[in-house]
């Protein structure tokens, strides 16, 4: 006789839930997770210590002798950097998670002699600091930073012959009173620019010791273009952030407070107060003065940029309509750097005139710091965009005053960023 013996199939609450995790958490775990390998693009052969990273992120490796890499935990889309000292930087835009492995090839830099190099100790350390105030910030936590190898950074200087462009680089010129920066050349209708440029033939290392982490910059370009009255600057460079080990809650909290107060009143606090539409939550003003064209006087009224915002996607906001206008930003801290909440009743905001008037009162009664004029935001396209964090995409957000003497101190991720 045979006998069957039916199996018990009768599980638990607690054996249900295991199961499901076991055989869940793979899946989850697989889709946040890169992989790839990075070769040479002539022979073929892998490269290992390349180093590959999500740009503005925590989350970075080196590839081993196979040239093998593997990042875990990837948010996506994600920008995927891969650096190499003697290889030209290459980035990947990566927009949704692939299980296929990377293939990464490499092309072997060329050298290239500067215009005109900057030469001798005094030069070249007039340039460091050049590069310190404009990169780094000139800010008191921007003092603070320590460049471990400036010895990467070359100098040099040129002149630049571009093409007139009404459309952009007047507005660009003549919002931040640069009309003395070009020397015209109307038989070509050409304008000469004078060039400050720096370039870094290895990752930039840069220490943050009040605000603990490190931070390696991979400087894809940087220019300055200069006048004695003022300049603009353009650059592109990618950024991978090493916080210090934990140690203990002390001196976590320590980080965390001084990392709030050096993102405070930046450029960076700015733009994610505007994409969040809490700019008077964060202490923030914003008025315009214009012309009136009847009267000629000078008119005054606050700026809603609701009205001109356009979320792209979950992370881009697009500001349209603004092109060639000037706003004044008034920035409202209290004597411990903390944001003053705008939207308080006290505040009247039923005319300019008015709202200075309860502006004084409230800091009369209580002893509160209150802003002046101390930046200004142009907007230099029909169409600009910024992210959730804080980021411009583009060169046509023109910050200028107080608010950029903040500069990579500021530029402080969510993760290491807990507001106080």
């Amino acid at each position: 006789m045979n006998f069957r013996c039916k199996p018990n199939v009768q599980l638990s609450a607690i054996q249900i839930a295991v199961f499901l995790l076991l055989f869940i958490f793979p899946c989850v775990y697989g889709q946040n997770t890169i992989t790839g390998i990075v070769s040479d693009n002539v022979n073929m052969k892998p490269i290992a210590d390349a180093t590959v990273y999500i740009n503005g992120t925590t989350i970075g490796t080196s590839t081993n002798e196979s040239g093998l890499f593997t990042l875990k935990e990837v948010q996506f889309p994600c920008k995927l950097i891969v650096s190499r000292i003697g290889y030209e930087l290459t980035t990947i835009d990566v927009a949704q998670y692939n299980p296929e492995r990377f293939t990464i090839l490499l092309q072997e830099k060329t050298v290239q002699l500067s215009e005109v190099e900057v030469t001798g100790k005094n030069s070249r350390d007039k340039s460091v600091q050049k590069f310190r105030n404009i990169f780094l910030g000139s800010d008191s936590w921007s003092k603070k930073i320590i460049l471990e190898n400036e010895s990467v950074l070359q100098f040099s200087r040129y002149t630049d012959t571009i093409k007139h462009k009404p459309d952009s680089l007047d507005i660009l010129l003549k919002k931040i009173e640069l009309s003395d920066l070009v020397r015209n050349d109307s038989a070509d209708n050409q304008r000469i620019l004078n060039i400050f440029s720096v370039r870094a033939n290895a990752p930039i290392k840069i220490d943050y010791p009040e605000l603990g982490f490190k931070l390696s910059v991979d400087l894809v370009g940087f220019k300055i273009i200069e006048s004695p009255q003022a300049s603009i600057c353009k650059y592109l460079a990618y950024y991978f952030y090493q916080p210090y080990p934990f140690k203990n809650n002390m001196v976590e909290r320590k980080f965390q407070k001084n990392r709030t107060s050096a993102f405070y009143n930046s450029r960076e606090h700015f733009c994610r107060a505007l994409y969040s539409d809490r700019l008077k939550q964060n202490g923030y003003v914003a008025i315009e003065y214009y012309i009136n064209d009847s009267t000629q006087e000078i008119e005054k009224e606050f700026v809603n940029f609701n009205n001109y915002m356009r979320y792209k996607s979950r992370n881009e906001l697009q500001i349209v309509g603004l092109k060639g206008r000037t706003f004044y930003i008034f920035d409202f801290f209290n004597y411990n750097n903390k944001p003053i909440d705008m939207t308080h009743k006290r505040f009247n905001y039923s005319t300019v005139d008015k709202f200075w008037t309860t502006a004084l009162d409230y800091r009369t009664s209580n002893n509160n710091y209150l802003g002046k004029i101390n930046s200004t935001i142009t907007f230099a396209s029909d169409t600009c965009t910024i992210r959730s964090d804080g980021t411009i995409l583009d060169e046509n957000v023109l910050f200028a005053g107080k608010i950029i003497k903040k500069k990579v101190d500021a530029m402080i991720p969510d993760f290491l960023l807990k507001e106080q």
